[in-house]
């Protein structure tokens, strides 16, 4: 009867949809118990995707050594303030409501200032800002002499209105905010606690709005890094500030320290942290919050970073809607079992060690002696400012070896990060002014550069005429010191008039007439065919392979490749200038060949690799790598290497700066070597100066100084190379660096002190 009495009245269409509406709900109930009880797990999955991100740990980097055990390159334990974002959340708010928060503040300082409450509050603010009020609220009636000084030093927002002793807040004169977002409201937030700290500390104010934001927007489940590097003293106010402070701590970090950071700067190299960018496809899907580790950019933290850099570790964190860390783990909340949690949870691996073939006492002795020795043998004495543009290298002609490689002048690695530091050595002062040939280029590593090597190609243009000639190392010519062409053109050599010379003569006295004659008479294929197999063209640590190169490492030129090589170019490659170019390491690489007889060595940096934590050894390297042999008889080095024992010790020896001064003293071979290297002078702007006629001022020249050396003579163990720019002649500028050297080295220095014969 009570559902007749309720049907009764409606007609049939509102029945039907009553029961539409019934049979709906009833379906949607059926469907969202469906889902609930039979995709429960793909639900789950749903939601932990959602709330649980992974967060990338980078591991330790592993040290590099010296063979001696130096520690070159560390890791320093620093403490850094870090600022957990998600305790600084704020909402949306409206440009209203953010200048009445403002206008709150300002009315709040001056109340201070003056030792009074504010009267004032947001509410009231807002209401008139709200109601678009043209009123004013008199804040102080009647100033006091006192309160007037104390507002001179106060500057009054507009709003703020001072007549007649009366201060008042002027709703006509406020300018109302533009909006901010969450994100910009709380990065302001984050960044006026940071001023607030740095103030404390007596810090330099920075703008870190931008960077808060970009971390806010990439990375909120991370803390942000507000202060690093923390010393004692600021570490101990901190401190006392940290109960103060909410949603910071200190945290410990690890930083790459260089404690020999400008002895070895070419070598080492630097590191940095790739920029989003750079990083692969997977490596971004890897994680949700990607932390990243330092990767080498430069020297042997670039060659060695697979071995330096470790395996990075894992872990889970519960983040909320907006993307912030939540409190609670995982396992806890059942988000996540415990066999996934392992999984994803992992530390990482630090990298491991790397211990180089380089003698510590020998690098820092060759670079006290380049800026010292050499300093005194320019042939232009050292301006203000300057260094000796040089390089030294030393080198194990039996092994590949590398026991030093310095090149002057160098950087501090420890301050290469900081801003003006690295803009002195780039573009220093006056750099356009200054001709290329003299620059000082404080980051470029001479020991890798391309040069023209001088005389000390000689040697090997000698070996190739014995080999490919059938030179008579007897045969005698007469050099009246100088060669001349068909056309008349002179080449010259250093002395005005050598003689009669044979071969062990010419490389004696480097006789310019000589070689020119054997080169020319070879040609350029016999030539090139000899200083290739001698390493001259190829990166000499990569063998070729221009990825796997060392950084800024230069191949040479190979005489007769250059696409405008003339006839008369052979001439000037023979005594080691013009269309021929080589690098100390290279120069060092055909010389330890002469000396070792005949194996053209790889040079070698590294010798082994040991797991940072236990010390274990995990790879030790074989030495030496044979990458070619030179092309010569034994009996043919021989003669050659008799020659170069005279460029030291004979009559008219070109070196005889390079002769032991006592017995027990290391008895060097060897060959000098002066390329002129000619160059315009630049006004301030960096064009040619002219004259008044308007031509182009005359071409002046510096000289490129070398010594070559091996020792000891009789059974040959060291390479020595070292290059001095702006010399005055190799066996005067260079041989006396070489020669100390020798006798100061603990493993080479003589014993007595009595003068060789």
């Amino acid at each position: 009867m009570q559902i007749d009495k309720l049907l009764k009245g409606l007609n049939g269409r509102y029945i039907f949809l009553i029961c539409l509406t019934v049979i709906s709900f009833i379906v949607l109930i059926l469907h969202l118990a469906r889902l609930q009880l039979s995709n429960s797990e793909e639900a789950i999955k749903e939601i932990q995707g959602q709330s649980l991100k992974r967060i990338r740990v980078p591991a330790v980097r592993g040290r590099i050594e010296s063979a001696d055990g130096k520690i070159l390159v560390d890791n320093k334990v620093s403490y850094d303030l870090i600022f957990y974002v998600e305790a600084f959340r704020l909402g949306y708010i409206g440009k209203k409501t953010r200048t009445a928060e403002y206008m709150e503040t300002s009315l709040r300082d001056l109340a201070s200032l003056l030792d009074l409450e504010s009267s004032v509050g947001k509410r009231e603010i807002l209401d008139n800002l709200l109601s678009e009020s043209r009123a004013k609220n008199v804040l102080i009636k009647k100033l006091s002499d006192d309160q007037k000084k104390l507002l001179e030093k106060f500057k009054l927002p507009a709003f703020i209105l001072l007549e007649n002793d009366t201060i008042s807040l002027d709703y006509s004169k406020v300018t109302l905010l533009s909006n901010m977002s969450r994100r910009e409201r709380t990065a302001e937030k984050i960044c006026r606690e940071i001023d607030r700290v740095n103030s404390a500390l007596g810090r330099p104010l920075k703008n870190h709005r931008r960077r808060v934001i970009i971390h806010l927007r990439n990375d909120p489940a991370l803390p942000y890094r507000a202060l690093v590097d923390l010393n004692p003293k600021e570490l101990a106010l901190i401190s006392e500030m940290i109960p103060k402070l909410s949603g910071t701590s200190i945290e410990l970090n690890t930083r790459r320290t260089y404690p020999f950071g400008v002895e070895y700067s070419h070598l080492l190299g630097t590191t940095r942290k790739p920029d989003f960018e750079q990083l692969t496809k997977e490596e971004k899907q890897s994680f949700s919050y990607y932390v990243k580790s330092l990767y080498g950019v430069e020297g042997l933290e670039k060659k060695m970073d697979h071995e330096l850099t470790g395996e990075a570790g894992k872990k889970l964190v519960q983040v909320n809607i907006s993307g912030f860390k939540h409190g609670g783990e995982a396992v806890k909340h059942n988000l996540i079992s415990d066999e996934d949690a392992k999984q994803f949870n992992y530390e990482p691996t630090n990298g491991n060690n790397v211990i180089l073939t380089l003698d510590h006492e020998a690098q820092t002795l060759a670079y006290k002696l380049l800026n010292t020795v050499a300093a005194r043998n320019l042939e232009k004495p050292l301006k203000d400012g300057e260094s000796v543009r040089s390089s030294f290298v030393l080198m194990d002609c039996q092994t590949g070896e590398i026991k030093a490689m310095v090149s002057t002048p160098s950087y501090d690695l420890n301050r290469i990060r900081e801003t003006e530091y690295y803009k002195s050595l780039v573009f220093p002062e006056n750099i356009k002014s200054v001709p290329y040939p003299l620059r000082q280029e404080p980051m470029t590593n001479r020991s890798l550069g391309n040069y023209e090597p001088g005389s000390t190609i000689k040697p090997l243009i000698a070996l190739a005429g014995l080999e490919l000639a059938d030179l008579d190392p007897y045969r005698e010519l007469e050099c009246e010191g100088f060669f001349e062409f068909s056309n008349g053109k002179r080449i010259r050599c250093a002395s005005n008039f050598h003689g009669v010379l044979d071969m062990g003569g010419a490389i004696e006295q480097s006789c310019n007439k000589y070689f020119i004659t054997l080169g020319m008479e070879m040609g350029v294929n016999k030539v090139q065919e000899f200083l290739k197999a001698a390493g001259i063209g190829r990166y000499p640590m990569a063998l070729n392979n221009s990825k796997k190169r060392f950084s800024r490492e230069s191949r040479g030129l190979l005489p007769g490749t250059h696409k405008d090589w003339i006839y008369s170019d052979l001439a000037y490659a023979s005594m080691g200038q013009g269309k021929i170019l080589a690098s100390p390491l290279q120069v060092a690489v055909f010389v330890s060949a002469i000396a070792n007889g005949g194996k053209v060595l790889q040079p070698q940096l590294v010798q082994e690799i040991r797991d940072s934590r236990s010390d274990q050894l995990v790879k030790k390297f074989k030495f030496p790598v044979i990458v070619n042999n030179l092309p010569a008889k034994a009996k043919n080095i021989e003669i050659i290497q008799q020659s170069m024992r005279r460029v030291v010790v004979g009559l008219n020896a070109s070196a005889p700066k390079a002769r032991a001064t006592s017995t027990g003293g290391i008895s060097l071979a060897g060959k000098t070597g002066t390329a002129e290297i000619k160059y315009r002078q630049l006004d301030e702007e960096g064009k040619l100066l002219k004259d008044a006629n308007g031509k182009l001022k005359p071409q002046k020249k510096i000289k490129n100084t070398w010594f070559t050396a091996f020792g000891p003579y009789e059974d040959p163990k060291y390479v020595a190379i070292c290059f001095v720019q702006g010399g005055i002649y190799g066996g005067t500028t260079c041989a006396p660096v070489v020669r100390e050297f020798f006798d100061t080295w603990s493993v080479t220095r003589p014993k007595k002190a009595k003068k060789e014969e």
